[in-house]
């Protein structure tokens, strides 16, 4: 009891209250992130409720009953969210119960591996505890809304559900986890399988959130749902809701219909559940602890070819990226997911705009979501001295000066990111109505704050670089350079889109409108100059001498 109490605190002060001794909290970051979140989670939450309290009020082969309404359409999203929570339970349990690095002394303690598969296996739940509360609790409080009904029932039924959600799929992943890490390290040395998986992964999320929205569009057009739950699709989730066991148990108990028979069927599946889990997991796990665990280095042959200086410089960059799964994901896959993002976001943003207010403001809104983007594909440049670590310092034997050395690093970034730009800026083009001067100035403003983004990100990571930090410290540190960027991107383009706005919308009444259409043409180079200037000189200053003092 002892060692599992040890190895107990030792997991939740790694995984869960991780904030290193005397560490300051970065207050920029944790409240940007709340804010982002909160914006997430509210456009959500009143697009669902909006929904909700249309679906349920519609009538199935001439029966209107809010109670089975809400039933199937809460039904399908606890489906739905729970292949979500599979998907992020095993992630959990192969970084945390598998691709550790305090394995190999574990297995050396005289420490049972059932003891160490117990006290991460807590931590996991923990984890998916949160992860539940989130989930439950704002889809209960939005179908108890729909309905117009609220007790303490309904509450109990919550506080169930968000306590038992992640059981099942917790069992279920602890049984598939050992086939979810060979699959895993088949593709861990695939990089272009695996960038392939990241773009399209990417980019079926991006669809669905924008089908998500383009149906709430479709609703406030046209102030009901027939056009989408028509009675054979209605059809298809009272089937949905009738037959996924045991999912339609936890519905149940959330809108207080057939309780005793969802708790009967919950607690039964959670006892066979447990019993086939744990004696697999016995075995399997075992053997998944001894698996992958070094015994001796690795000799590797090298290949020796000779590069010009700087494109070896490039190479590297390029190796950096490609050859970690992390990095390939941060960038390559996000970047070329960009592109459909920003077509995604622009054809229906304008169509909502043109809907609601009656105007077209194609250029003001291409260059907004233009620049939002370039601020989330760059965030990179972040890293770009960091992810190094203190092999970094090698670079300082090299007979170059730092302007070249970095040089590398922004033209490597520069290559990528103003690809994706102008591919994302004919994307606007052709689904737009912009003239050829507009069209010039969103390429040209794209490129430009691109640049911008990418040496604010380059220099920010050198003057917070610390290359004595390890893997997780340093991504600590990243997190919050990452953060402060994309705070700086995000206002400048908020500030630039407010002023666009207000041109377009106020200035007409007053001046003359050949006079507005020069304005909003010339304001965006005229601040995007501004800010690659300042990037500039910030980039510049000190750059040669921060450089010569990088130590271990």
């Amino acid at each position: 009891m002892k060692n599992f109490n040890i190895l107990l605190h030792k997991e939740f002060k790694e995984n869960l209250f991780s904030r290193g001794k005397g560490e300051k909290r970065d207050i920029l970051s944790l409240v940007f992130t709340i804010l982002l979140i909160l914006i997430i989670v509210f456009g959500l939450v009143f697009i669902a409720l909006t929904i909700s309290k249309a679906y349920v009020g519609l009538s199935f082969e001439g029966i209107r009953d809010k109670y089975i309404r809400s039933g199937e359409l809460l039904n399908f999203l606890y489906l739905f969210f729970s292949i979500l929570m599979l998907i992020y339970i095993l992630e959990k349990e192969r970084r945390i119960m598998v691709n550790t690095n305090d394995r190999p002394i574990l297995l050396r303690l005289p420490v049972k591996s059932s003891t160490i598969f117990l006290s991460k296996f807590i931590v996991v739940y923990i984890l998916s505890l949160m992860a539940s509360f989130c989930i439950i609790v704002p889809l209960n409080i939005i179908f108890y809304v729909s309905i117009g009904e609220f007790n303490y029932l309904f509450i109990i039924g919550t506080l169930f559900n968000v306590v038992t959600y992640p059981i099942l799929p917790l069992f279920l992943a602890t049984i598939l986890l050992i086939p979810y890490v060979k699959i895993v390290n088949f593709f861990k040395n695939k990089q272009l399988l695996t960038l392939i998986f990241y773009v399209l992964l990417l980019t079926g999320g991006f669809i669905l959130y924008s089908m998500l929205l383009d149906v709430f569009r479709t609703l406030l057009e046209n102030g009901n749902l027939k056009f989408l739950f028509n009675d054979d699709n209605i059809a298809i989730l009272n089937n949905l809701y009738k037959f996924s066991f045991p999912i339609n148990w936890y519905v149940n108990i959330s809108l207080g219909t057939n309780k005793l028979m969802s708790y009967i069927g919950l607690f039964s599946l959670f006892a066979v559940a447990f019993v086939i889990s744990y004696f697999l997991a016995k075995v399997m796990f075992y053997h998944t602890l001894y698996t992958n665990i070094p015994t001796k280095d690795k000799v590797y042959k090298t290949k020796y070819t000779a590069y010009n200086p700087f494109v070896s410089m490039l190479r590297k960059e390029f190796i950096l990226t490609y050859r970690d799964n992390n990095n390939l994901f941060s960038y390559f896959a996000i970047a070329l997911a960009m592109p459909l993002m920003v077509y995604a976001s622009f054809t229906l943003f304008r169509s909502l705009l043109l809907n609601a207010i009656g105007l077209k403001l194609d250029f003001i809104l291409g260059i907004l979501l233009l620049f939002v983007f370039i601020v989330l594909t760059n965030t990179y440049s972040a890293s770009n001295i960091s992810r190094e670590g203190n092999a970094f310092l090698k670079s300082k034997a090299f007979p170059y000066s730092a302007k070249k050395i970095f040089l590398a690093k922004i033209i490597f970034d520069f290559i990528v990111s103003s690809i994706v730009t102008l591919v994302s800026c004919y994307l606007i083009i052709r689904f737009s109505e912009m003239n050829v001067g507009e069209c010039l100035v969103l390429v040209v403003c794209g490129v430009l704050f691109s640049v911008s983004q990418i040496l604010y990100g380059t220099k920010m990571d050198l003057n917070k670089t610390n290359l004595t930090l390890n893997n997780y410290e340093i991504g600590q540190k990243q997190e919050k350079t990452i953060t402060k960027l994309v705070f700086n991107g995000l206002l400048f383009s908020l500030v630039l889109g407010i002023c666009l706005i207000f041109i377009k919308v106020l200035l007409p009444t007053k001046l003359d409108i050949n006079l507005v259409n020069i304005l909003i043409i010339c304001l965006p180079i005229f601040f995007t100059l501004i800010y690659f200037g300042i990037g500039i000189v910030f980039y510049l200053y000190k750059l040669e001498k921060k450089f010569v003092n990088l130590v271990l």
